[in-house]
């Protein structure tokens, strides 16, 4: 190239070929490559904290399904209670406070069925027992307080 350039007479050929070597020898190089971090195709998996609008919470539709679960097994024992079926009904109020200990409707149950059948230390400690998973100033809270009132008062 450089002789095709000494050979042609005039300035203008001499520009046109350094112009033809520099776009040529930018061509070839080429540029350091950079160090990359190694992708970690995981990551973007098990940092998904996206909430799509389309999934319901399934821990939410669990929770809601053992709460409705929970309150039809209160009505069955309700109901038993209000049939005098006291060993039905304790039976079942028994399971009720293992599967859902923190609930006070369970506890209250469990007590009344207790108190009817005069067994009142047992009836006193469910009343304390819902008393202490019940919030402040709720209505159950306040049955509770007056189931565990009339055991004491039935143990005297």
């Amino acid at each position: 190239m450089v002789s095709v350039i000494k050979q042609s007479k005039g300035k203008g050929a001499l520009w046109v070929g350094l112009l033809v070597q520099l776009f040529l020898a930018s061509c070839v190089v080429q540029p350091p490559k950079k160090e990359e971090k190694p992708v970690d195709i995981y990551e973007s998996i098990t940092n998904d904290v996206i909430q799509y609008r389309h999934e319901p919470d399934q821990q939410q539709a669990v929770v809601q399904a053992g709460s409705d679960y929970i309150d039809s097994q209160i009505n069955q024992v309700r109901e038993l209670f209000f049939k005098r079926d006291y060993d039905q009904a304790s039976q079942l109020a028994e399971r009720l406070v293992r599967q859902a200990p923190n609930n006070p409707d369970t506890y209250y149950w469990l007590a009344r069925i207790r108190l009817e059948v005069a067994d009142y230390d047992q009836a006193s400690q469910m009343a304390l027992k819902g008393l202490s998973v019940s919030q402040k100033g709720s209505d159950v809270r306040k049955e509770l307080q007056r189931v565990q009132q009339q055991a004491m008062i039935g143990a005297n």
